[in-house]
This record gives structure tokens, sequence and C-alpha cells, in this order.
């Protein structure tokens, strides 16, 4: 069930998945008990789907549980503390609970270190998630050094061309772009599409999610044109790649909605909003 579960989670659809993972959550509760390991896994599944979906609150309370359960049953040096920490944070994250978010990431980062060693890809994603919350805080000094450690590390256990390097470079165009760091800013971001179109096609979503980052970073500096012409060209992509309700649709339709409200395109403004609106209320009311 778990396998079908992440599967369906692949897809974007996030009610077969949640309800697989529900499934194997009941069933493995009720072979081995609440205190197993496969509970504290399928707890993380459950959680992640809730998430995707826009169920902030319970994801959270999921999430909470997770870390403490694996604490107790593995002890608290163990990778699937880190990652039940890691999971915890996106969902505070999500939330606009930046600090806390802080903290974890904070905790699970360091705990890898301890498990893993300095030079490991898990480090690099734990700098670049903890580079973003720091950005969303306005501790954007702090938030480059951090990006700038990630990019480095990733590219010296992948190289170049590989798929982690365009999302840490994206990550690092984003901070930069709040720095007003503007021309090496898109730099990252024009390295990030170009790893992501050679690795994956111009129609992938990896490939959309660089060009809505792209055209964020455009949106908030005044730069409205072409934020509209960079995020038109993601929305093309996600109608096409992803399922009509999945979440990086509204994100991006309400990235749309911001970008003719700066144009002063009201009535567009409003079209986009309403397609991004009715996304997350079918997703916050699927069983």
């Amino acid at each position: 069930m778990s396998q079908l579960g992440s599967a369906y989670e692949a897809l974007g659809q996030y009610d077969k998945a949640a309800a697989e993972f529900q499934q194997a959550l009941n069933l493995s509760e009720e072979v081995h008990g609440k205190q197993h390991p496969h509970v504290a896994t399928f707890l993380n599944n459950l959680a992640h789907v809730l998430d995707k979906q826009g169920k902030y609150e319970e994801a959270e309370a999921m999430h909470r549980e997770a870390p403490a359960l694996a604490k107790k049953l593995l002890g608290g040096e163990h990778p699937q503390v880190a990652m039940s920490l890691n999971n915890l944070a996106l969902v505070l994250d999500h939330q606009g609970k930046y600090a806390e978010a802080e903290a974890m990431y904070r905790q699970a980062l360091a705990l890898i270190k301890r498990l893993l060693g300095g030079e490991h890809s898990q480090v690099a994603a734990g700098l670049s998630n903890l580079a973003i919350v720091l950005r969303e805080q306005g501790k954007y000094e702090e938030a480059e050094a951090m990006s700038r450690q990630a990019l480095a590390l990733i590219k010296r256990l992948v190289g170049e061309e590989h798929p982690f390097v365009a999302s840490c470079s994206s990550v690092l165009g984003k901070v930069l772009s709040g720095r007003t760091k503007y021309v090496e800013g898109d730099q990252h971001f024009e390295r990030a599409l170009a790893i992501c179109e050679k690795q994956f096609g111009k129609g992938h979503a990896n490939t959309a999610k660089v060009l809505i980052g792209f055209a964020e970073s455009q949106q908030k500096r005044g730069n409205h044109a072409k934020a509209k012409l960079l995020a038109e060209r993601a929305l093309a992509i996600q109608e096409k790649a992803l399922p009509l309700g999945h979440l990086d649709l509204a994100d991006t339709l309400e990235t749309l909605a911001e970008i003719h409200t700066g144009l002063g395109n009201t009535k567009e403004a409003n079209r986009y909003a309403s397609r991004a609106k009715a996304i997350r209320e079918k997703l916050s009311s699927s069983k």
C-alpha cells in the first residue's frame, strides 16, 4: 500500500495517496502496535501528502508525532529522526511559522552532519532548506551564506549538470534577488533553467518550478511584464504536465494574479485568483 501511495503522490493524485497511506498506517498499527518504526514512517508519508493538499494543521500534528516516536524507538541519533524534523520544518514554513521552522531545520541539519559528515547531499539539502526559511524572515546575509555553501557542496558531490544543482541555483537566485543582487541572481535562475531543460525537457514540471521562481523574483522588484511571460510559460507547462487539481498550479495561478494586479489588470487578476481558490478548496476538502 505504501508503494501505491507513493505512486499516486508522484502523479499528484493526493487524495488517493492519502487514502493508501492511511490504510498502511492503520494496518501497521494493527499488526505492530503504535510504538513501531513502520508507524513513524507511515505517519511521515501521510503527513507529507496532507501538507501537499494544504491541510497544514492536520499535517503539522502528524509531523510533530513522527519525530517524537522515531526518537523513542530509534534513539535521537538516527536519520529517520532528521527526516521527521525536516518534514515538520517544511509544514511550519508553509504556515508562516518561520522561527520554529528555522529551529527544526537547524536541528535536522546538525543531526545529519553528525551522522553523515559534512560532505553529503543531505547536508546540501539541509543548507538550502535553511536558506529558504532565513530568506523568508529577511535574514538575507545568512541565507546567502547558507545557499552558497549548499550550491558549492552539491557541485563537488554531483558535478555541474545535476538537477540538484538546478534546485540549489534557483534558491540562491531567490536569495540574491532579496539582497538586490539582481544580475547575479538572474544568472543563477538562468543556469537552473538551462539544467532543467537539458535534464528533464522544456515541458517538465521541474522546469516550470524554476520558471515560477524566476517570475516571482522579477515580480517582487517590479518587472511585471517579464514576470508575466515567465509565469505564463510555467503555467502552460504545468497545465499539461500536472493534474488539474495540483497544488503547484494553485501557487502559479496566485503568482499570476499578483502579477496582473501589478500591471493593473484587475479582471485577469481576479480570474487567476478564482482558479487558484477553487483548487485549494478542492484539495482541502478531499478525503
